[in-house]
């Protein structure tokens, strides 16, 4: 097995040390053994202490290697477990947030109703007044115009009432929205 001499590798002395030693054995008589033995043990001592340097070398970088790689794993595992804690972390804001926008709209809800609540209470005393109001004239107006009582005055007054509460409910919700600018409150 001869390696072709126009390739140069590392081992190019040794393999031509151990070409010689063939040639040798094939060729050479006893007297040509005993050089060629001396020149192949010095070849293999310096052959041995290259593979030493070599394989200590090999194994220092093999831990290194090795330490590098664990650290790697070590890292590798924190950042997992950090990315982990981080998606748990933004699920809870997530739920979070969706129970404050939640919260928001029920208080808006809330808000808008007492808003209605407190613009149909006004609504209510202005109607009851002007209902007093009107009864009042109309029994005045029945009394000394009519000289009588008349029901049809009455009947008119409680029929004028539910627009006349729609009319003032109405003026009163964009009087208090353009105030406030609140939604438009939903109807109760």
């Amino acid at each position: 097995m001869q390696e072709e001499p126009s390739k140069k590798t590392v081992f190019e002395n040794e393999i031509q040390i151990l070409n010689d030693s063939r040639e040798i054995l094939k060729n050479g008589s006893v007297s040509d053994f005993s050089e060629a033995y001396r020149r192949i043990t010095q070849a293999y001592a310096s052959l041995l202490n290259d593979v030493k340097l070599l394989t200590s070398v090999s194994d220092r970088l093999q831990r290194k290697h090795n330490q590098a790689n664990q650290k790697l794993r070590e890292i590798n595992e924190e950042l997992i477990q950090q990315t982990e804690e981080i998606r748990a972390i933004h699920e809870a804001l997530q739920t979070k947030n969706a129970e404050i926008t939640a919260r928001i709209q029920e208080l808006k809800a809330a808000k808008n109703d007492l808003t209605l609540a407190k613009i149909r209470r006004k609504a209510t005393s202005i109607i009851v007044i002007v209902a007093i109001v009107l009864l009042i004239l109309t029994e005045i107006f029945d009394r000394f115009v009519m000289e009588g009582t008349s029901w049809a005055s009455k009947v008119i007054l409680i029929i004028i009432i539910k627009p006349l509460d729609n009319f003032i409910m109405e003026r009163l919700k964009r009087r208090e929205l353009t105030q406030s600018n609140l939604s438009p409150p939903s109807a109760a």
